[in-house]
């Protein structure tokens, strides 16, 4: 090779480094759509009205519905050292269905019933009756929740409560205070005069379909009090079940929207979390969140980085 002349050896001398390329990783979003984030704001509060949807197949005009109840349930006293309010979510549906069973000062058992000495039932605010669902109107169940609060004397304060939704959506009937704090999912605390809630979704799909007729009560969602002396507790309860609603007879119908994704991302975290829901109190802003983050970890979507890159920023 010849030899280079001076003026080339000196222009290579002043030519400067070239800047490495710089590859720019911007944060992801992960936006759920409108259904499924009222979805999430109703589990996450479902003591209030709501016009949420689920967001699983199929995607048709529905009624958004959502009916309570309200009242009081106390321990047996001097009869039974227990009580207890426990509600079936779906009799919620009907105005005349059985949807709440609590125990009264009178109760004599020691486990949950629906019926006997001490034991009251009651219905929902629904503008449905049992007669009404059928072949023109069917219903699936959004969210529900089922919320205690003692309401007695501080004097008389004391005790333990124990709360659980069944993991599996059977019934909880039968049921004494030992069983069900063996279930993992329970949890218990002391009586006071804050709110204590659980909540519960469809865990699937087929939990997820429309219904046209009511079936047996499954009493799914509990509460249950040991009291620590003879003096009967006084305790307030407050229940809520939000409904779709359909049928060529049901008015005021409006459109729904199907989101699988953002669907069992909220259904994974509520079901994850069914003990933390009777300690702590969550928020919209939680949930969501954490519902983004189980689809960055659990689905294998490919759409997004791994979650252990950097933390995504969550579109509300």
């Amino acid at each position: 090779m010849p030899p280079k002349g001076r003026k080339a050896q000196a222009a290579q001398k002043k030519k400067k480094p070239q800047p490495q390329r710089q590859v720019v990783i911007r944060d992801p979003k992960v936006q759920f759509s409108k259904c499924a984030r009222e979805f999430a704001a109703t589990a996450a509060d479902p003591f209030r009205p709501s016009s949420a949807c689920l967001p699983f197949p199929p995607s048709v005009d529905s009624l958004k519905l959502s009916t309570f109840i309200r009242g009081t349930f106390h321990t047996g006293g001097s009869n039974s050292s227990y009580g207890f309010v426990t509600l079936d979510p779906e009799n919620m549906i009907a105005s005349d269905a059985d949807a709440i069973f609590n125990s009264t000062s009178s109760f004599t058992g020691t486990t949950i019933a629906g019926s006997g000495t001490g034991i009251i039932q009651s219905s929902s605010n629904s503008t449905f009756v049992t007669a009404d669902i059928g072949a023109d109107v069917q219903f699936r169940i959004v969210a529900a929740g089922l919320r205690i609060r003692y309401a007695g004397t501080e004097l008389d304060r004391g005790g333990r409560v124990v709360g659980l939704v069944e993991p599996d959506h059977r019934t909880l009937t039968a049921h004494s205070f030992s069983e069900l704090l063996e279930y993992a999912e329970s949890s218990t605390f002391r009586p006071d005069g804050e709110w204590h809630c659980i909540s519960m979704v469809p865990r699937n799909e087929v939990e997820g379909s429309y219904e046209n007729s009511i079936a047996s009560t499954v009493a799914n969602m509990a509460f249950m009090v040991v009291q620590p002396g003879t003096t009967s507790l006084a305790f307030e309860y407050e229940c809520w079940t939000h409904f779709e609603v359909i049928g060529p007879v049901v008015r005021g119908q409006t459109p729904s929207h199907v989101d699988v994704i953002g669907a069992s991302a909220v259904q994974g975290v509520v079901s994850q979390n069914y003990g933390s829901w009777v300690r702590n109190a969550w928020n919209y802003g939680r949930l969501i969140a954490r519902a983004a983050n189980h689809v960055l970890g659990t689905t294998g979507m490919t759409t997004f980085p791994p979650p252990n890159m950097y933390q995504p920023k969550i579109e509300l």
